[in-house]
């Protein structure tokens, strides 16, 4: 990040494990609960040698309830950071409400 302008890479690592939990709340049937750990870094910036050239893994283990109702489903997600930067900007919980791709 240079000020307030986000700056991309040219280098990404990305790794995603995930499962869904069937026998939580079995009579739920309207419900999925699921586990996931993701993990990432990028590098190799051509915008500005100033710019920190870091390429630690960041990654966060989280948890997942996605419920369907009348008004379409719901999504809950709470996340914990295992690694980060101090200047990352992290995200604990997240709620949606509709579809998402």
């Amino acid at each position: 990040m240079d000020g307030t302008d986000y700056i991309g890479t040219n280098y990404l690592m990305t790794f995603n494990a995930s499962t869904t939990l069937p026998q939580i709340l079995p009579n739920l049937e309207n419900a999925d609960f699921s586990l996931f750990f993701d993990a990432a870094s990028m590098w190799g910036t051509d915008y500005n040698t100033s710019l920190a050239q870091d390429n630690k893994i960041r990654s966060s283990l989280g948890i997942g309830i996605d419920v369907f109702t009348p008004i379409g489903p719901l999504s809950f997600t709470l996340t914990e950071a295992i690694s980060h930067d101090s200047k990352d900007v992290t995200e604990t919980f997240r709620f949606n409400l509709g579809t998402t791709f």
